[in-house]
């Protein structure tokens, strides 16, 4: 395999300051794509970490260079979670690197993109070991540094007066015994900055910065939005025994729904909703499958 750092000898690259700058987006996109194939496939732990900082890099670059155009098929070239939001203000790239010798060893990534004509402002979320995405988490405030972690498989936007949510539906399945699913809402600062985590969702007369659901993995557990209705629909999750009392792992749906209805800006727990649709529909984007998610097909080096 090339060695990492030959990346030097590219014509069209230049290390400024610890960022990559190019001058085209294809030679950004190849370059990226290869790296990131590389942090898939290498054979050791060491050299997937090594080459996913690259394609960090090669990212960030392309993200700037191509300013405020919306690549098509970026999420299938790069075999990444990739969004774009209704009103094209916004991107969310998350991805994921994984041990190929120890079971659920791994890390997750995230940039989430203010698209603007002139320059784009990427907020890195970085994954922290330490931060847990369970029930407690629902009240803490998540920052930069300390993010918990997931792959964002959908973006739904709503909007209040003069205020924009963008809704992130997240799913982290890296440990075999416990899925995982949060609904997040994404808020722009003014220059730009995104924010994760707002007390935004009412429920047992408080609020909440997000909601999150552990499951057992072999259960579906689905949250569909209902636009018409500006309502996230999700199924009811119960534990299968019961001795299994707060045991997430025996958690699995039963056959009634709730809901988070949007209201003045806020989304109101309902509990027991009627929901005549197929829960278990395709929810994610066309090319980014929850299923292609957890163990890309990569290409071959």
């Amino acid at each position: 395999m090339v060695h990492l750092y030959k990346i030097l000898v590219y014509g069209f690259l230049l290390f400024k300051g610890g960022w990559i700058i190019a001058s085209n987006v294809p030679a950004l996109l190849d370059s990226a794509q290869k790296y990131r194939a590389y942090s898939l496939t290498d054979s050791t732990y060491a050299l997937r970490v090594k080459n996913n900082a690259v394609f960090s890099q090669f990212l960030q670059a392309l993200i700037k260079e191509k300013k405020a155009q919306i690549l098509p098929d970026l999420d299938s070239i790069l075999q990444i979670a990739y969004l774009v939001s209704n009103d094209k203000k916004l991107e969310v790239f998350s991805w994921r690197i994984e041990d190929p010798k120890i079971l659920d060893k791994g890390q997750y990534f995230c940039y989430i993109n203010a698209l603007r004509k002139k320059s784009n402002r990427i907020t890195e979320y970085k994954h922290s070991l330490k931060q847990v995405l369970d029930h407690k988490l629902e009240h803490k405030t998540v920052s930069p540094f300390r993010w918990y972690g997931a792959y964002y498989f959908d973006m739904i936007q709503v909007k209040h007066k003069k205020s924009t949510q963008y809704v992130l539906l997240g799913v982290d399945k890296s440990n075999p015994m416990l899925s995982k699913k949060v609904i997040e809402v994404c808020v722009l600062k003014k220059n730009g900055e995104a924010r994760l985590g707002k007390d935004y969702f009412h429920k047992a007369k408080r609020f909440f910065k997000r909601q999150v659901f552990l499951y057992n993995p072999s259960s579906y557990f689905a949250i569909h939005f209902q636009k018409e209705q500006n309502r996230l629909v999700f199924n009811h999750l119960t534990p299968e025994f019961d001795f299994a009392q707060g045991q997430y792992q025996f958690y699995i749906p039963d056959l009634s729904f709730d809901a988070f209805d949007f209201d003045k800006g806020k989304w109101m727990y309902k509990e027991a909703v009627e929901f005549k649709g197929e829960i278990n529909q395709k929810i994610a984007p066309p090319l980014i499958q929850e299923k292609k998610l957890y163990a890309p097909n990569t290409p071959n080096k």
